[in-house]
This record gives C-alpha cells, sequence and structure tokens, in this order.
C-alpha cells in the first residue's frame, strides 16, 4: 500500500479519471456535450493593483527561482522585483545561498552592481563553467614556482619562491605581466582584497603593497622567524603567524596591536572570519580566537598526530586535518568534538586540504608520493559517517569553493571542478593547465585562475554568450539551473523581449 501511495501522482490520477469516464461512456462521446459560449475575462493584474508596500511584502516569501520568474513576466513585474527598495530581497537570497562567496569579501569592487545583478552573475556563471566553453590565457615572469594566485574583480596578484610578487591587469584582455613588490626571501603566505596584497617572506618580513599605485604602503618587522600565513581580518587589521607569536596589526600605523602566544610550536595554519579567526599549529592543537577581544575562546587537546595540517570553518562547524590522516570536527562556538574520524580512510598520510560545505566536509590526502596517487573522502557532519571514498591517479594540493561548485588543483596540472549537489562530488569539468603539479586556484564569477610548479599562472574566462541550461537540469534555480521555469540566462533573454514590447506583454 505504501508503495501505490508514493507512485499515486498526478498521471496517475488522470489515467483512474480516464478509465471511470470510459466506463461511464462520457469520455468515449456516450453522452452529447453542449457547447459552452467563450467566456470573457477581463484581463487583470492583480500584483499591479496590490500597494508597493504590500507587493514588496509579497515578494519577501520568494526564493531567487519565483523572484527571477516574477521579474519576467512583464514591464511591469520587471519593474517591482528589480528597483532599488527591493535589491534587499536578492541581497537576502544571496546571502542564505552563496554565504561563503569571493564576492561578499570583495563586495566594494562590485558597488557599482546591484544584488539582482550579482546573483544573475552567479548563476550564469555556474552553468558557464559546467557547459560553457572556457578560453585560457598563459602568463609568463616569474622564475621559480609560483605558491600562490589570487583574482579580485580585473586584477590577478601572483607571488612566487622567486621572491616576487607579479600584477596582471585587465588591460584590453589580460594582456600585461608586470613585477610590483620583492622580498629577501620566498614568499610564503599572501592575501588580497583588490587593492591591498598583502605579503610575508621567509625574511621574517611582512609587506603591504598597492597593486594600484605599484608602491610598498608599510613594511612590518617584529616576527624573529620566517612568516608562513596571512590573513586579513578588515581592511586595515591584518594577523600574521610563525614560530614565535601570532600578531594582530594595524598596518596603516604599523602597529602590533596583539602579540597573541599558546601554540609550542610553529604556526602555518590560519582562517579569519568576521569576529573570529583559527590557527593550527605543529604543536597538535586548535585555537579559536575571538575578535576584536583576540583572546583565546577555546583549545583543541593535542589530538592531532605530527601536527595540524589543515583546516576550515564555515559557520559552527570546525574540521581540521593532522599529517596521519585524522580528521576532527569541531563545535565552532563551544570547541566541543563532534566526530573524529578512522585515519585508516586517508591510509594515515597527510591531509592536503579540507573543506566544509554546508553539513560535509571534503577531505584529500597523498595515498603515494612515488606513484602521485590521492585519495578523496566525503563525510557527513550531522551523523559522523563516510558518504563517500575515491582513490585517484593524482592529488589535490588547493580547493576554492563558489556557487554550488568545488574547484581542485590537481598534482597532473588539471583543473577540475566538481558539484556540490552529488554525494561524491563528481567531477563536471576538466581544464589542463599543464603537466606539472597545481599549487593554488582561485575563482570570482567567470574567471579563474591556477598557479604551479611550471612558473606559469593560467587565467580562465567561461563565454557567458554560449549559456543555454538544459531543460532537463537536476539542480535547482538556487544552484544555478532552472527547474520547470527560467534559467537567469532565459531571464536576461525575456528582459530583452520586454525592452522591445509594450507593458501588457506578457513572456511565457
Amino acid at each position: 500500500l505504501e508503495a501505490l501511495l508514493r507512485r499515486w501522482d498526478g498521471r496517475a490520477q488522470l489515467r483512474v479519471l480516464m478509465h471511470e469516464l470510459d466506463k461511464a461512456g462520457i469520455a468515449g462521446g456516450g453522452l452529447p456535450t453542449k457547447p459552452r459560449a467563450p467566456s470573457v475575462v477581463p484581463q487583470v493584474d492583480f500584483f499591479d493593483l496590490l500597494p508597493r508596500v504590500l507587493c514588496t511584502h509579497v515578494l519577501r516569501f520568494m526564493e531567487m527561482h519565483s523572484l527571477a520568474t516574477c521579474a519576467s513576466v512583464s514591464k511591469r513585474w520587471r519593474h517591482r522585483t528589480t528597483t532599488q527598495s527591493v535589491d534587499d530581497l536578492w541581497q537576502a537570497e544571496f546571502l542564505r545561498l552563496h554565504s561563503d562567496s569571493t564576492f561578499l569579501n570583495n563586495f566594494r569592487l562590485w558597488r557599482n552592481y546591484s544584488w539582482r545583478e550579482i546573483c544573475l552573475m552567479q548563476g550564469r556563471s555556474r552553468e558557464g563553467w559546467m557547459h560553457s566553453s572556457v578560453s585560457k590565457q598563459v602568463f609568463q615572469g616569474h622564475r621559480d614556482r609560483v605558491r600562490h594566485v589570487r583574482i579580485r574583480r580585473d586584477i590577478i596578484v601572483s607571488s612566487s619562491w622567486d621572491r616576487s610578487l607579479r600584477v596582471i591587469r585587465n588591460d584590453d584582455s589580460f594582456t600585461k605581466s608586470k613585477q610590483v613588490a620583492s622580498h629577501g626571501g620566498s614568499v610564503y603566505g599572501m592575501s588580497f582584497n583588490g587593492e591591498i596584497a598583502v605579503a610575508c617572506s621567509e625574511d621574517s618580513t611582512i609587506k603591504i603593497w598597492n597593486v594600484i599605485k605599484e608602491t610598498c604602503e608599510a613594511e612590518l618587522i617584529a616576527h624573529s622567524s620566517a612568516v608562513y600565513r596571512v590573513a586579513m581580518m578588515t581592511s586595515e587589521i591584518l594577523i600574521s603567524c610563525c614560530r614565535d607569536f601570532i600578531g594582530v596589526w594595524h598596518w596603516p600605523s604599523k602597529t602590533l596591536l596583539h602579540r597573541l602566544t599558546g601554540h609550542t610550536h610553529d604556526v602555518h595554519r590560519i582562517q579569519a572570519g568576521e569576529d573570529t579567526f583559527v590557527t593550527g599549529s605543529y604543536d597538535a592543537t586548535v585555537r579559536v580566537w575571538g575578535y576584536p577581544s583576540c583572546e583565546a575562546l577555546w583549545v583543541s587537546p593535542p589530538c592531532h598526530k605530527l601536527g595540524v595540517s589543515c583546516l576550515h570553518f564555515e559557520g559552527s562547524i570546525l574540521a581540521s586535518g593532522s599529517a596521519k590522516g585524522e580528521i576532527f570536527i569541531w563545535d565552532l562556538v563551544t570547541g566541543a568534538r563532534r566526530h573524529s574520524f578512522d585515519p585508516n580512510y586517508h591510509n594515515e598520510s597527510t591531509i592536503s586540504c579540507i573543506l566544509v560545505i554546508k553539513n560535509r566536509v571534503f577531505s584529500t590526502s597523498t595515498f603515494s608520493l612515488r606513484q602521485n596517487d590521492g585519495i578523496v573522502c566525503v563525510w557527513d557532519c550531522d551523523v559522523g559517517v563516510l558518504l563517500a571514498r575515491m582513490v585517484e591517479p593524482f592529488h589535490i594540493n588547493a580547493l576554492k569553493k563558489d556557487f554550488g561548485l568545488v574547484y581542485c588543483a590537481c598534482s597532473d596540472g588539471v583543473l577540475r571542478i566538481r558539484s556540490q549537489a552529488r554525494d561524491d562530488f563528481s567531477v563536471v569539468r576538466e581544464l589542463e593547465h599543464g603537466t606539472k603539479p597545481l599549487y593554488d586556484v582561485d575563482v570570482q564569477g567567470p574567471r579563474a585562475v591556477t598557479c604551479g610548479l611550471d612558473k606559469a599562472v593560467v587565467l580562465w574566462t567561461v563565454n557567458l554568450h554560449e549559456i543555454s541550461p538544459p531543460e532537463d537540469d537536476p539542480e535547482s534555480l538556487a544552484n544555478g539551473g532552472g527547474v520547470g521555469g527560467m534559467g537567469f540566462g532565459d531571464e536576461l533573454n525575456a528582459y530583452e523581449q520586454l525592452e522591445d514590447g509594450n507593458d501588457s506583454d506578457i513572456v511565457p
């Protein structure tokens, strides 16, 4: 009976109804039917009759799919759903669906765009990465391996072991690569917000570069050993970590605000949020700090064998990996350990990357350095179980995620794009950078950049003009596709039709 009820859909009901009508001789023409006179129903746009305040209130209950559909009905509906007064509706939906997007940390770079335009760009970009053609541009200039690369709007910044930073600008198609900074040692870490690039080096210094003006704004000297990582809390506050202490700086005044101690070994992992930052060390512990108090909120027990190799947090979930294949899931607020996973799943090898995606954790490790094999595992954070485990002929050195996709920089020189909508995070696109290992990847909208051992930086650009989302795309419009309705590309086409029509034109 339960199986029958599950199959009791609209089509089944229609078949039963037609069968009963056939039995009664009605559907087969057994009873004469009198033709009805066509009724004249006045065309009234009830939505247009409502006051603006009530219309806005109704729109607040709609998700992005419904907002996009409403905006494609007519000129009046488009005006009601795209004016500046309702742009906060699109902002709320964007924050709900893409809380981890790179657009949020760098929204000032897109201040000329409305939130609706940002939503459309995200959706079109996702469809483009999956279905459209992608152009490739290669930039040379570094004399050693390129360890880090970042893209913000129309500027790319890369750092290398050749002790330099190079900038690639959007000059009619990204044609210029220019060195803007140099250090006394290899650059170990970098952060970039679209205007200011912060680089830390093995020469124990931190330098702040204005890539627009191509000038050094400040040099911070306080550490006594190599600075491994740097992260920007705000546009003026940055955090650095090394062996001796964790520094909290106000870089415009070159002031060391806090000298944080507690770790007993090198601190080489850091992630910063709005009011929290997390550090991981070779002393096998993870520490969570509050901001702006810069006090330690909690400290994990020394459970990471051979040290913390990677960490990542999103929302209230913090995941950390060790150099012996262990993975721990923590409550970011309370510090309680939710789950710990058997290191044998990763063959007790170093966890190279870890990524929290809603209630899942994506972890990677190196299965065999000699054979260049790697292991990918997907975990459920709620119940603490393994969802998928894959042994692949490459290992992953860096991960980035945006609008429902995960971008993997792999050791075989290929950028692989995986879908978050599938339990096994299967690969949906492969882009060949070269034949040597990739070290880093970054993405923003329709552009992505990769770098690696071949000393080159590659820019990938989606051709948005080719986007035509398939009708049977199983993923919802909330992730950028269309199900039984308009996709973002269809909405823009509908806008073009509305521009040539009158107010009463309805887009089917």
